[in-house]
């Protein structure tokens, strides 16, 4: 698993060079919200991959979307005592200053899927996000051969995923100008929020020839509202983040 292989590079170059005394390695690892299957799955891996290490122990702590909450629970692994902070940030702009201040005092830190505003972090293991949105956008055009309208089912708020996704669709659709991106809907990568997003807005989908969404848990949650508005025949759902097996996508 990279975010692993990069935790034990990191420990090979701070490590102590004393050889004689097992020093015990406290992880922390911070998880911007931990109820989806791929962030399930994430969690499970590093477990599994830190079995085999002896010598370390994980503190994980799961933020549930709250930002603030986060940044409670990496001061409190701070305060306990981590020799590296494994950072998944809930956005990008409210988390920066608690990941600077970890890695300024001298705790290495590995960011994963999402990214701060500042490049003062260890590691960044995680998508090309503005290549995922874009490869996005060019097959939807392909798919509506080149015109049609689209409705854009975005993550959380400032989250660096969303910013990128929807940047690199948008510059996709550039070269397509008989598509036109008629709603951008925030369903914050979650099943429940994108329902409601969506069947407050019923009435702009009724035109709609397709829908990209942020991820497949936003995406799975589209095609339920379609089916229960009679429109899931006549409108394409297009989604990334797909892992293996039931409620994977």
């Amino acid at each position: 698993m990279q975010i692993i292989t990069a935790f034990w590079l990191i420990l090979a170059l701070t490590g102590c060079s004393d050889k004689k005394e097992a020093k015990e390695y406290k992880i922390g690892f911070s998880q911007c919200v931990g109820s989806d299957l791929w962030r399930k799955t994430m969690l499970d891996e590093m477990k599994t991959e830190l079995s085999l290490r002896p010598g370390t122990k994980l503190s994980y702590a799961d933020a549930n979307n709250s930002s603030s909450k986060q940044i409670d629970q990496v001061k409190d692994m701070i305060d306990k005592g981590i020799d590296l902070l494994i950072i998944s940030p809930n956005e990008a702009l409210p988390l920066t200053k608690i990941v600077e201040d970890t890695y300024n005092k001298g705790i290495p830190v590995i960011v994963i899927d999402r990214k701060t505003s500042s490049a003062l972090y260890t590691a960044y293991v995680g998508a090309e996000n503005y290549q995922v949105g874009k490869i996005a956008g060019e097959y939807l055009a392909n798919s509506l051969k080149g015109s049609g309208n689209v409705i854009e089912v975005m993550g959380l708020p400032g989250s660096s995923p969303a910013i990128e996704r929807d940047r690199g669709f948008t510059d996709a659709l550039k070269k397509h100008p008989g598509i036109k991106i008629n709603g951008q809907f925030y369903g914050d990568w979650l099943g429940e929020n994108t329902e409601i997003e969506l069947l407050k807005n019923k009435d702009k989908l009724k035109n709609v020839d397709a829908i990209f969404a942020h991820n497949d848990v936003m995406a799975t949650s589209t095609r339920k509202v379609l089916q229960k508005l009679g429109l899931s025949h006549q409108i394409q759902v297009i989604g990334v983040d797909a892992l293996p097996g039931n409620g994977g996508a």
